[in-house]
């Protein structure tokens, strides 16, 4: 179990971003939305996003494109 922010989140879970991910941005997951890292990658808003670490309360990503 990973929880950030009160909200209970998984690896594989997936998203939308919210703004330009480059590498810090901020996503969509359901009714949650907040900052979210990827691993250099960028990612324009709106591309769909999944979930591939959550460490120290911090979420990681990759475009799902």
């Amino acid at each position: 179990m990973n929880v950030v922010d009160d909200k209970i989140f998984h690896i594989g879970e997936t998203g939308v971003a919210h703004s330009k991910i480059a590498p810090l941005g901020t996503a969509r997951f359901g009714d949650w939305m907040g900052e979210v890292r990827s691993f250099g990658e960028y990612v324009d808003a709106g591309e769909p996003i999944e979930i591939v670490k959550i460490e120290d309360a911090k979420i990681f990503i990759k475009s799902k494109t």
